[in-house]
């Protein structure tokens, strides 16, 4: 069994289509699958640690299908497409190539031609995608098929209880590999000169333009700041953290599923659904949108999660409720349940 996985990354959209595109390529490569990541030129140096999960990489040019076809003329067993550039056109003229088609989606704004159909937004529902999928489609929705690694579910099962009474938090500020749009930068520039009891722990990838500024700040900070560049560790460090500030993309999940309470900022319009479904189930508290949201309003928010502590608690636990972070064996089962 052959997936190829249809996917890019870079500096303007980060690597989260790739980072889930890895999560569901792990899982089938558990089940005896062979995975290939076809994306355009430094796709993997923008996120260099999903590599492990592709027996193979293949860079595009154009990304069409004849380029695909060269590269795999038998074609494919399931062709996974995850790509806001590409909609039914595209899917369609896989159709020759590929056996079946999953296409990952969550803009509910364009039309796809696919076997299945995978969105794991919050509040989003099968009827969204009435219009926009053939009939025989199966549709994935929800946050129980969002596509973690492994290690997430493993720290969810072996995380201990917050008590969010220490004398000092630990703050994740995480926004992506690349920190499109600088905001990791806004942030720690405003925490790590507050008089917040806090330490600060920042995550970003070795391409992030932000990252000379980021190390100065680190170094003339009056709070304890951690600066990790292309860390891996992701699920230890969101177990570890008592607030986690970030983006609404992907990171969501993987926030809910150690029951990490968030601060987020809408990084752009597919996160626009996503924010506003943590914010109405208690799991985050959405500070706004890019680029409206002061370093001021960062600290403001902070020191009052630090003075409220079982707001913190209620925030956990609703987060942890959304999301258990088996959402790859679930899509997976789907994929093999489709192909049989």
């Amino acid at each position: 069994m052959l997936a190829v996985f249809r996917a890019d990354a870079d500096l303007a959209q980060g690597g989260g289509h790739v980072a889930r595109c890895s999560a569901l390529a792990r899982e089938l490569r558990r089940r005896g699958c062979r995975t290939a990541l076809a994306g355009r030129s430094g796709s993997l140096a923008t996120v260099p640690f999903v590599a492990g999960a592709f027996d193979e990489m293949q860079p595009l040019e154009r990304g069409e299908v004849d380029e695909l076809s060269v590269r795999w003329p038998d074609g494919c067993d399931v062709a996974v497409v995850d790509h806001y550039g590409y909609d039914a056109r595209f899917e369609s003229s896989l159709r020759p190539w590929a056996h079946r088609i999953l296409a990952i989606d969550d803009l509910v704004d364009r039309s796809h031609d696919c076997d299945l159909l995978l969105d794991a937004s919050l509040s989003r529902a099968s009827d969204d995608y009435a219009a926009l999928v053939p009939g025989h489609a199966r549709l994935l929705i929800g946050p129980e098929f969002a596509l973690l690694r492994p290690d997430f579910s493993a720290a969810r099962s072996a995380r201990s209880p917050r008590h969010f009474a220490d004398a000092r938090l630990r703050v994740l500020v995480m926004f992506g590999a690349t920190d499109h749009g600088g905001q990791t930068e806004l942030a720690v520039a405003a925490l790590a000169n507050s008089d917040l009891p806090i330490e600060i722990d920042v995550v970003v990838g070795p391409l992030a333009r932000s990252l000379p500024a980021l190390e100065r700040l680190a170094a003339g900070a009056r709070v304890p700041v951690a600066l990790a560049v292309g860390a891996t560790d992701i699920a230890r460090r969101m177990s570890a953290a008592d607030i986690g500030i970030g983006g609404a993309g992907t990171t969501s999940w993987e926030r809910c599923c150690v029951g990490l309470p968030a601060m987020v900022i809408v990084l752009a319009d597919n996160q626009v659904h996503i924010a506003r479904g943590l914010g109405a189930h208690g799991a985050a508290l959405v500070l706004g949108a890019m680029p409206n949201v002061t370093g001021a309003c960062i600290v403001d928010t902070v020191r009052g999660l630090i003075e409220c502590p079982d707001r913190l608690r209620r925030m956990s636990a609703s987060a942890a409720a959304l999301c258990d972070g088996r959402g790859a064996e679930r899509v997976a089962d789907q994929i093999i349940k489709e192909l049989h």
